[in-house]
C-alpha cells in the first residue's frame, strides 16, 4: 500500500486535488485516482482474484410481503455492511466498490496513509472514549450516510459491524454505528474460497501470515456478495419489536440475520 500512497500522494499535489473536505471527488481526478488503484490492486490482494456477484434475497419476513411496492429507496444506498474475516477485506472491497471506510481519527495525522484514506472518501472516527466521544463518532457517521443518500457522487463507504475479525465461519453481534441513522444500507457478503491457506488472521504473526496467502498466487478467489439495499419501515419495527428495546437494535437484527442466513454463518 506504501507505493499506492505514494503515486496518490504525488498524483494529489499536482493536480491540486483538494481530499481534505469531505466532498465529492469528480471528473478526470475521480477517474485517475481509480485507475492508480486498479493498477496497485492485484499484488496488494495476494493473489486473490475478487468476483463481484449482484445476488437477490426475499425481505418479506422482516420488511412485509409487499415491501418491493411500497418502499422508495436511495438512488444508492451510502453504506456497505460487510462481514470482516481478513485483512484482505479492505482491498478486496476496494477492488469490487472502491468504497471509502470508518477508519480510526489516530490515522489523519499519518502521512500518506491519510491520503490513501481521504481519496477514498472516508470518515475518521473515535473508536474508544467518553460517552461523548462516542456520541460524535456516531453523528459522524450518520452525517456522512446522508451525505452519501443525498449526493450519489460520494463513494459508499465500509462499516463492518462486527467491530472485530470473525474466522469466516461465524458472524458476530452487530453494533451500533451503522444502523443508527435508520439510513438504508446495502449488506455485502464475502465468501474465500481459499486453496492452502485460511486469510482469516488468527494468530499467525501478520508478517508471516501474508507471506503464506502470497503463496497461493492465482489459486484461490473470493466472492463479494451484493444482496439488495435494505431500508428500514415500521412493519418491520412493529413486527419484530421483540428483537431490540430501540429501532436501531432490531434493525441491525434483521441485517444480520439476513447476512447469516445468506452466506451459511453460525451466530455468536
Amino acid at each position: 500500500m506504501a507505493v499506492v500512497a505514494l503515486i496518490l500522494e504525488l498524483f494529489v499535489r499536482v493536480s491540486r486535488t483538494d481530499i481534505k473536505k469531505l466532498e465529492p471527488i469528480t471528473g478526470w481526478r475521480a477517474t485517475v485516482i481509480k485507475l492508480i488503484y486498479k493498477i496497485n490492486l492485484p499484488p496488494i490482494l495476494s493473489g486473490y482474484r475478487v468476483r463481484v456477484i449482484n445476488s437477490d434475497f426475499d425481505y418479506s419476513y422482516y420488511l412485509g410481503k409487499d415491501y418491493k411496492r411500497n418502499q422508495q429507496l436511495p438512488k444508492k444506498a451510502s453504506t456497505i455492511v460487510s462481514n470482516h474475516t481478513s485483512w484482505l477485506d479492505s482491498p478486496v472491497l476496494i477492488a469490487a466498490y472502491h468504497p471509502g471506510f470508518c477508519v480510526n481519527e489516530e490515522s489523519r495525522s499519518v502521512p500518506f496513509l491519510n491520503t490513501l484514506i481521504d481519496c477514498l472518501n472516508s470518515v475518521y472516527i473515535q473508536r474508544q472514549g467518553s460517552p461523548a466521544q462516542r456520541k460524535q463518532m456516531l453523528e459522524a457517521i450518520c452525517h456522512r450516510q446522508q451525505l452519501g443518500e443525498k449526493d450519489p457522487r460520494f463513494n459508499q463507504f465500509v462499516v463492518f459491524p462486527e467491530g472485530t475479525q470473525s474466522n469466516g465461519a461465524y458472524l458476530g453481534t452487530f453494533k451500533k454505528g451503522g444502523f443508527a441513522s435508520l439510513q438504508a444500507v446495502q449488506p455485502c457478503v464475502m465468501k474465500y474460497n481459499w486453496n492452502k491457506v485460511d486469510p482469516s488472521w488468527n494468530c499467525t504473526p501478520f508478517a508471516q501470515h501474508h507471506v503464506l496467502v502470497m503463496s497461493q498466487f492465482w489459486l484461490s478467489t473470493v466472492d463479494v456478495h451484493t444482496l439488495p439495499t435494505f431500508m428500514p419501515n415500521e412493519f418491520l419495527f412493529r413486527e419484530h419489536a421483540d428483537k431490540g428495546a430501540e429501532k436501531w437494535e432490531i434493525y441491525a437484527w434483521a441485517v444480520r440475520e439476513v447476512m447469516a442466513k445468506f452466506g451459511g454463518f453460525k451466530l455468536t
